[in-house]
C-alpha cells in the first residue's frame, strides 16, 4: 500500500487529513505545495466520485490547479460571512463541486460530508452520505 494512503473502498485510496496537514506544514515552496496538494485533492475527488457512483471527474480535475492555488495562496479570509475583507470563491460550473469539497475538507474549512449520491430517485441531491476526511467538528462555510 502506498505510504500515507489508506485502503477504503473497492481498491480505491484516499489521503487522510493527517497526511494533508503534513504536506501543508512541511512543504514551504508555495508552488510545490500547491501542486502536491492539488494532486492529493484529485485523489480524494476520485475517491468521492467513485464511492458516490456519480459525478463529473473531468471538471473537478481540470479546475483543481487553479482552485487549489486560489484557496491556498491568493484568497484572503475566503468566504467569511461576517467579514468585510473576505474574498469570495464562486464557480459557475457546479460540476467541479466534488473537487471543491476535497479542497475545503483538506484545508479544514469545512466538515462537509465526504460524498453525496446525486443519482437518487427524486432527481435532487441524494441522501446517501459518507464520512468526512476530518474527524473534527468544523463549521460549514
Amino acid at each position: 500500500m502506498a505510504a500515507g494512503l489508506r485502503y477504503k473502498f473497492m481498491d480505491l485510496f484516499y489521503a487522510p487529513l493527517d497526511e494533508i496537514k503534513k504536506v501543508r506544514k512541511e512543504i514551504s515552496d508555495p508552488f510545490l505545495r500547491t501542486e502536491t496538494l492539488a494532486d492529493i485533492f484529485r485523489i480524494n475527488t476520485l475517491y468521492m466520485i467513485k464511492l458516490a457512483g456519480s459525478g463529473h471527474i473531468g471538471t473537478s480535475f481540470s479546475a483543481m490547479d487553479i482552485a487549489a492555488w486560489l484557496w491556498l495562496e491568493e484568497m484572503e479570509n475566503p468566504n467569511a460571512r461576517d467579514s468585510k475583507d473576505s474574498d469570495i470563491y464562486f464557480s459557475s460550473k457546479g460540476h467541479d463541486i466534488p473537487g471543491l469539497y476535497s479542497i475545503l475538507i483538506g484545508l479544514e474549512k469545512s466538515r462537509l460530508i465526504f460524498c453525496i449520491n446525486f443519482g437518487d430517485s427524486t432527481g435532487f441531491l441524494g441522501t446517501r452520505t459518507f464520512q468526512s476526511l476530518s474527524s473534527r467538528q468544523i463549521p460549514d462555510l
